[in-house]
C-alpha cells in the first residue's frame, strides 16, 4: 500500500493565536513527529494551505505554516481557496507524483 502524510490548514492566522486554540502545542508535537516518521520511511509530507481575500490572504504572516511545524524542503504545499483540499486543487496531482 502506498500512502502520504496530508496535514491540512495547521496556518499560523488559525492557530498561532494567543491564547493558542485547544492543544494546539500537543497537535504540532503530534504533527512533527508523524511528519519525521513519514519521511523516514520515505513517505510524502504535504502540507495544504488555505487562502481567502480576508484573513488568510497568500503569502502574508496568517497564511503562512504555523511556526511550531517543522516543515522540510522536500516536503509538498497545496493552496486551497475551498473548504474541501480535494476540490479544485493540485492534490491528486501531487500524490500522484509523489508516490511513484
Amino acid at each position: 500500500m502506498t500512502c502520504a502524510l496530508v496535514i491540512i490548514d495547521f496556518q499560523a492566522g488559525l492557530v498561532d493565536s494567543a491564547p493558542l486554540p485547544g492543544d494546539a502545542v500537543a497537535v504540532a508535537g503530534n504533527i512533527n513527529t508523524l511528519s519525521s516518521r513519514a519521511r523516514q520511511a520515505g513517505v510524502p509530507v504535504i502540507f495544504i494551505q488555505h487562502e481567502n481575500e480576508k484573513a488568510l490572504r497568500q503569502g502574508s504572516p496568517a497564511w503562512q505554516l504555523s511556526a511550531e511545524l517543522q516543515v522540510e524542503r522536500s516536503d509538498y504545499r497545496i493552496d486551497k481557496r475551498t473548504p474541501y483540499s480535494f476540490l479544485s486543487t493540485e492534490i491528486q496531482t501531487v500524490i500522484a507524483d509523489a508516490i511513484d
